[in-house]
């Protein structure tokens, strides 16, 4: 099955571009948008694999590729704990065959000055729980949250910077409260 596609639209709804070749990376979702190539196979209803060759910025205005990584096959975007280290709203660190890249979202790759960085990683999207409600009992795909972690997806305790980001959690101006394995960890922010 192709992966997507993506097309841009103006005010009145006329379409401006499409870029059927693309899909947005499921491993970098943000306010920035970043597209990736490939085929996603699915091997059940619940699972799949999709592992893009190519990571590119957008220019959501005219759909022109504004930077490219080489991914190479090496994420797998349903599974990219050991593989994407998401950093801040717009910030990645991604292994690559030709090493570690620090992805900024709006100006592209850079080869990563810190691959031991605190930040965040996301559980397997096809990790999934049997709940039973009213006597009928169903499979659901888990929405863990992301946790901290390093590179390659060893968790750690504590969240490199407090107050967390906005997708890795919740916080207030006095506290910042994640989840991990099921269970709530708060700290008082700086």
């Amino acid at each position: 099955m192709r992966g997507g596609a993506v097309a841009g639209a103006s005010g009145d709804g006329a379409a401006r571009w499409l870029r059927a070749d693309r899909h947005p990376c499921a491993f970098a979702l943000a306010k920035v948008p970043a597209l990736c190539d490939g085929i996603t196979t699915m091997t059940s209803s619940k699972t799949g694999t999709s592992n893009p060759t190519v990571m590119e910025g957008l220019d959501p205005v005219t759909g022109t590729t504004t930077w490219q990584l080489q991914l190479g096959g090496a994420v797998d975007e349903f599974n990219s704990t050991a593989t994407v280290l998401h950093i801040d709203d717009t910030t990645f660190l991604i292994a690559t065959g030709s090493g570690p890249q620090t992805v900024d979202l709006r100006t592209g790759p850079t080869p990563a000055r810190d691959p031991n960085q605190v930040g965040w990683c996301q559980p397997d999207l096809n990790a999934h729980d049997s709940i039973t409600v009213n006597g009928h009992t169903a499979d659901y795909l888990r929405s863990g949250g992301q946790f901290p972690c390093h590179l390659g997806g060893t968790p750690v305790v504590e969240p490199a910077t407090l107050p967390i980001p906005d997708f890795a959690g919740a916080h207030t101006s006095a506290y910042s409260a994640w989840v991990v394995d099921g269970t709530v960890h708060a700290e008082r922010n700086p």
